[in-house]
């Protein structure tokens, strides 16, 4: 994660025990356009698995709703077969 990333992206990160799972975090255009300037990765990505799953996180529940958000996520996907 690079110095910009928000602590509390860091602290789930972390708690998460998952080191092959990449979490971007945008909060305006600039920041999405920037995640996004990988879209030949991703796009490759895609191309490479028909499984591959993306996810959005609403606004609303801010940086306390982070966590738990991204652990539902992944326990949604415990059973999806890739």
């Amino acid at each position: 994660m690079s110095s910009r990333t928000p602590r509390w992206v860091e602290d789930a990160q972390q708690q998460l025990r998952m080191p092959d799972v990449q979490l971007l975090v945008a909060t305006g255009l600039d920041e999405v356009r920037s995640a996004f300037a990988r879209r030949e990765i991703v796009r490759e990505i895609f191309l490479a698995s028909d499984k591959t799953t993306v996810h959005l996180k609403d606004f609303a529940s801010g940086p306390d709703g982070f966590l738990p958000f991204v652990r539902s996520v992944l326990a949604g996907l415990a059973d999806y077969q890739f």
